[in-house]
């Protein structure tokens, strides 16, 4: 039993015919899923109205779908792109969770009158005066609560805004900058602006390649965790955004989110079958 690796140009095809093989067993459970398989997502470009589209999308993450109307089959959503707003169309049986930003068993999705994912209130962490007293910082509505309370993994702000602000540059409580004259090797290391090389050593000699792979199923189960992988603004050095190579298996797979992942640039390989 071996992994094989699927060339980028036939992935989609040679994904598809090992899964015909595998329906071939006679298996039941895996005919019942290549049923899903087949009804899988479309996108297409939707008619283009430029005013239109240029004030749906204005302000709007182009990775983001949203729905144009609220409607109880809960298929079809749009996103922006350079070309105009693209749609994309539910397989026959499942609905979009906008929540989640992929298709999903109709019974799974509880927002389809949601027409866009709600927009996180940021906390008000730099104003021209003081809001709050010393130790406490001030919510997006202006209520000031402990420093110590942002970012924690717990709302305590009204409007939850507390844990909008996590990143590493924004969290309040992010841990100082380090002190090189405290962080000395063999001990310790550790680089003020994230560029410097133990013994100084030049970039140019030291190779730094990190392979990103992921096997099994991909569904509603880790899809939430990807989106935070490989989230916009997480580069390479040449400014090209990271990948991953995913070894899928069959079973418990949703195809809709495997083709987004494939979409957004990611490899999809076949998992030893």
């Amino acid at each position: 039993m071996e992994n094989y690796y699927v060339d980028e140009n036939t992935r989609l095809k040679s994904f598809n015919t090992n899964l015909d093989d595998m329906m071939a067993s006679g298996s039941a459970i895996l005919s019942g899923l290549r049923d899903q398989r087949v009804l899988s997502t479309s996108i297409v470009k939707r008619q283009a109205n430029d005013e239109n589209d240029a004030e749906l999308c204005k302000g709007r993450p182009p990775s983001e779908y949203f729905r144009l109307t609220a409607d109880e089959d809960c298929r079809d959503v749009v996103r922006c792109s350079v070309q105009g707003l693209l749609a994309l169309r539910c397989p026959s049986g499942l609905a979009f969770d906008i929540d989640k930003q992929t298709c999903d068993w109709k019974s799974n999705v509880k927002n389809c009158a949601q027409l866009e994912k709600p927009r996180l209130t940021a906390p008000l962490l730099a104003t021209d005066e003081p809001i709050c007293e010393t130790g406490k910082l001030a919510c997006g509505n202006g209520d000031c609560i402990d420093k110590e309370l942002f970012c924690n993994g717990s709302p305590d702000c009204v409007d939850g805004s507390d844990e909008n602000a996590c990143t590493v540059e924004k969290d309040p409580n992010r841990a100082p900058p380090c002190d090189q004259s405290q962080c000395v090797l063999p001990d310790c290391f550790c680089s003020p602006d994230g560029t410097q090389i133990p013994a100084k050593l030049e970039p140019a000699n030291v190779p730094q390649m990190i392979m990103i792979s992921f096997d099994d199923a991909i569904n509603n189960n880790n899809i939430d965790i990807y989106e935070k992988i490989f989230k916009d603004g997480r580069n390479n050095p040449n400014g090209c955004s990271i990948k991953s190579t995913f070894f899928v298996s069959h079973k418990y797979t949703n195809y809709s989110a495997v083709q987004e992942m494939h979409r957004k640039g990611h490899e999809i390989a076949a998992h030893s079958i």
